[in-house]
């Protein structure tokens, strides 16, 4: 199999193409993560600013898990098991920093947010 580049054939063995695009889906994971971590902290300094303004600590805590939170459980079932110890330490970073901001009377962490949610009144 070749890939044609400008009158130049290129053949890679299965073994270096395999490598090749586990690669390429590597990279564009973690920048996806990335993106979602940037959106996360923009969330976090709007909820500073509410937090400023006098929104009382239950209410920042509704607003922690509908826009941050939940961003990142929606993303973890597909992509959790591709992460780097890096991105794990940035999304554990991110939620501690929410318990630090008074944001959570928990510390949560990414592996907490793997568990199943047992909900507690059905029960």
């Amino acid at each position: 199999m070749g890939v044609r580049l400008t009158g130049f054939t290129l053949t890679l063995s299965p073994e270096r193409q395999s490598a090749r695009m586990s690669k390429i889906t590597n990279d564009g994971l973690n920048q996806v993560w990335h993106k979602m971590l940037y959106s996360c902290n923009q969330r976090m300094y709007l909820m500073k600013l509410l937090r400023d303004q006098g929104l009382p600590s239950k209410e920042l805590h509704g607003i922690l898990y509908a826009l941050v939170v939940s961003k990142i459980r929606y993303a973890m079932p597909a992509w959790s098991g591709f992460l780097s110890a890096h991105l794990v330490g940035q999304i554990n970073g991110l939620l501690k920093r929410a318990y630090r901001y008074g944001f959570t009377q928990d510390v949560i962490s990414l592996e907490d947010m793997s568990r199943p949610i047992v909900n507690s009144s059905k029960v």
